[in-house]
């Protein structure tokens, strides 16, 4: 299969496109190169039927433009009218089979023969929608607002507008990573942005004192607290309340977050002590009721003044302002001081110049080293460049595979070198070429370094050794500058990590694009079986958790019911016990009650005889139980006799009353020192012991 075939078969993998004769037509028109290719056929197919709302006056046109594999369309500005185009496309890629070379497929999965060339296969992948978190400073309040990759700067205005009440028209949102003034159409996912973004922002009442009019004094003294100034950059001005309490560096550092021009390659004409950071606003003139100065951005690469950073700003801003150049004690340094990398390349010439390295020496923190790293590549080779992440190398790891396996990206370790011929020429051409740049960004997450210092090298050597292996870390050390930059592509595999390919710097735009198509494809395979398998496992674990919890409410059952029987038992023991406390008292009182009773019964005098001589009175007594006992006393004994026998039959007399019948009356109510015959109790009566109720 020869180089077109397998351009071709790409193309159709990528555009789904069906007609083979409209896509030869294409790349011969593109004279077959399949970035050019894929960049001038998509947007023709993508737009379909345009509604014409150009008037007689002439509106300008609505320009199509390429998507990006998010699923936006990046906003296309044409004589200053901007167009959002809402048409998404879904990557496709066809199945390969090798990595050096790519070998296009039909649908069964078998390589293409001879040369008819058919459909290849087509396998779908969307990106999960990535949101972005605005936090936007607006006079003395800070308003935090969460929008998706794929809203426009408009949907941004529009919540602002909610919150302040200050209308989409008049509002002026400064602060964007590397973009001054972008248009309100532009899709956010098109600015490369990263998750948390810091804006101000700018409205007409911004530019009036608290009572809504210009500030009248001539001039500014130290008492006034702000001042407007107008800056002009790039053939627009703005105007901007400033605080003059501020220094001049931190007045630069504000005018870096919303030109995106780093202070030292700020070049200011018209405001007055530019040069002296250290000088307060409120210690300047300044012209009311607004300030005029202008903004140039000063080219390092181009500028050799920039070799010792902020001089050749102060020297420009001298001669800006007609004043001798002050004398810095950085013109006094030796050569010795600038890092021996800067100065020669392998031919002895130099080769750095006056750029910064990407990153800086021995920097602690790998986020704040990475920062650096972005800024300086964006200085270098413009705003359209990948997202990089800014973060250590462990989080990015987690950032790509620890999450739901629908979430997960491949990694791309980026590693460069400044003393490669190619680093150049791949990081302009191929690596920030604007489709490149979208595939990178919407499928991988991209971590890059720069191996140009030693002490960078080995701390990059160190983080690969511990995240992906001895091997990895030896084979990456060989990598001579000549054989640099490299692009690693990692995936995991089960629960390792591996280097699926090593994309070297001298391949091109095309043939990059191909190896990041095949990645996906090999690692969207994977992660399907990743997805099912998470799939199964959840499931497991749903079920284990429901199987837990119906054991434990089991448990808990048998613990309540358990509980309730140990309860029951221990109340039945108590019962038990207090029955036979009872039953025992009930016995000693009784046996104390027959004791009682018992010497009763003996203290009385024996029952006379019949025969005795003396008069007696028989008595039948009639107990409560319906017995009868009878006994003979004699006259003379007192009712307190009688009481004594009935007590010691049982009958306490405190329970129980005495009384007779004829004629009735209650003998228990008499006193007890009346003899029997006083009570008329003889010769004999009946007495009847009741009950007291």
């Amino acid at each position: 299969m020869d180089d077109r075939e397998i351009t071709l078969a790409n193309f159709q993998a990528a555009t789904g496109a069906d007609d083979i004769t409209d896509c030869i037509e294409v790349l011969d028109r593109s004279e077959w190169n399949l970035v050019k290719a894929i960049s001038s056929y998509i947007p023709s197919h993508l737009r379909g039927e345009r509604t014409e709302t150009q008037s007689s006056v002439g509106e300008p046109s609505i320009v199509p433009h390429i998507s990006n594999p998010n699923g936006s369309i990046p906003a296309v500005q044409s004589d200053s009218v901007v167009v959002p185009h809402q048409t998404s496309w879904s990557s496709q890629v066809t199945q390969t089979a090798s990595f050096s070379g790519v070998q296009p497929v039909v649908a069964d999965g078998q390589p293409r023969k001879g040369g008819n060339i058919q459909k290849p296969s087509l396998v779908s992948f969307s990106t999960p929608t990535r949101q972005i978190h605005v936090r936007v400073e607006w006079r003395d309040k800070t308003i935090p607002i969460i929008v998706n990759d794929e809203d426009i700067i408009e949907r941004v205005k529009r919540s602002l507008e909610g919150h302040t009440g200050v209308p989409v028209e008049k509002q002026s949102l400064r602060g964007w990573p590397g973009h001054a003034d972008p248009p309100d159409m532009m899709t956010l996912s098109d600015m490369n942005l990263p998750k948390e973004v810091n804006l101000f922002l700018l409205s007409p009442p911004d530019y009036v004192d608290d009572f809504g009019s210009l500030v009248p004094p001539p001039c500014v003294t130290p008492s006034v607290v702000r001042v407007n100034i107008s800056v002009e950059f790039n053939g627009k001005a703005t105007v901007i309340p400033i605080d003059t309490s501020k220094t001049m560096s931190e007045f630069k550092q504000d005018m870096h977050s919303l030109f995106n021009i780093e202070p030292r390659f700020q070049l200011w004409l018209g405001l007055p002590d530019a040069f002296d950071d250290q000088k307060q606003l409120k210690d300047c003139t300044f012209d009311l009721p607004v300030h005029v100065v202008q903004l140039e951005r000063i080219d390092p690469v181009n500028d050799h003044r920039m070799a010792f950073g902020d001089r050749a700003v102060s020297s420009k801003l001298n001669d800006a302002a007609g004043q001798e150049p002050r004398q810095s004690s950085e013109e006094e340094a030796s050569e010795e001081e600038i890092p021996d990398y800067m100065d020669e390349g392998f031919d002895g010439e130099p080769l750095l110049g006056s750029r910064q390295p990407l990153l800086p020496e021995h920097s602690e923190n790998t986020a704040d080293a990475l920062l650096h790293f972005t800024a300086q590549f964006q200085h270098r080779f413009g705003d359209t460049h990948p997202y990089f992440f800014l973060g250590a190398l462990n989080d990015a790891i987690k950032e790509a595979f620890d999450c739901p396996a629908v979430d997960r990206k491949p990694l791309a370790l980026y590693i460069h070198h400044d003393l490669s011929i190619q680093s150049n020429v791949f990081c302009s051409q191929v690596l920030c070429a604007e489709l490149i740049v979208h595939y990178l960004t919407g499928n991988f997450v991209l971590w890059a370094w720069d191996v140009t210092l030693p002490s960078n090298k080995e701390k990059l050597l160190s983080m690969i050794a511990e995240y992906f292996g001895g091997v990895v870390s030896e084979t990456v050390d060989k990598l001579g500058p000549d054989q640099l930059p490299v692009l690693l592509i990692i995936v995991k595999v089960r629960s390792g990590l591996e280097v699926y390919s090593v994309l070297q710097g001298h391949i091109s735009a095309d043939e990059l694009m191909s190896n990041l198509l095949t990645s996906v494809d090999s690692f969207q395979y994977t992660k399907e079986m990743d997805m099912r398998e998470e799939a199964e496992r959840w499931e497991r674990q749903r079920m284990k958790e429901e199987q837990d919890a119906a054991y434990q409410e089991s448990l808990a059952a048998d613990k309540l019911k358990s509980e309730q029987k140990a309860i029951e038992q221990l109340e039945e023991q108590q019962r038990l016990l207090e029955k036979e406390r009872k039953a025992q008292k009930e016995l000693q009182e009784k046996a104390k009650q027959e004791a009682y009773f018992k010497g009763l019964g003996e203290k009385l005098p024996e029952e006379p005889s019949p025969s005795c001589g003396i008069r007696l009175a028989t008595l039948r007594i009639r107990l409560p139980d319906g017995s009868t006992k009878m006994r003979r006393f004699l006259a003379t004994d007192s009712l307190h006799m009688l009481f004594n026998f009935i007590e010691s039959l049982g009958c306490l007399s405190s329970q129980y009353r005495v009384r007779v019948n004829f004629p009735n009356k209650e003998i228990s109510a008499l006193d007890n020192t009346l003899t029997l015959e006083e009570a008329g109790l003889c010769p004999q009566e009946t007495v009847f012991v009741e009950e007291i109720m």
